[in-house]
C-alpha cells in the first residue's frame, strides 16, 4: 500500500480500489500455499509485453521472492475478474 504522501497517488492506477484484487490474490496463495506477491509475481510474469519487477530491501526478502507458483486456467480466471 501507498503512504497517504506518496506520489503516486496522482497516477490513475492509484486511485482503484484494489482489495477485491488482493483478496482473490490472497485466495489463489491459499490454494497454492505461497505468499500473495508471490501469486502476483506469477501473473504479471505470465502476461505478454509485461516484465516482473520485485523489489527486495533485504537477504530475507530476496528469498521470499520464489518459486512463483504454477497458475491454472482457474486461478487466471479468477485474477481477469
Amino acid at each position: 500500500m501507498l503512504a497517504p504522501d506518496d506520489l503516486r497517488h496522482r497516477l490513475p492506477w492509484a486511485a482503484r480500489d484494489l482489495t477485491p484484487l488482493r483478496g482473490r490474490l490472497a485466495t489463489i496463495a491459499a490454494r497454492h500455499g505461497v505468499p500473495p506477491h508471490r501469486v502476483a509475481l506469477a501473473w504479471t510474469a505470465r502476461r505478454p509485453g509485461t516484465y516482473a519487477i520485485a523489489g527486495a530491501r533485504t537477504p530475507a526478502e530476496a528469498a521470499d521472492l520464489g518459486p512463483l507458483p504454477h497458475l491454472t486456467t482457474a486461478d487466471l480466471t479468477d485474477l481477469e475478474q
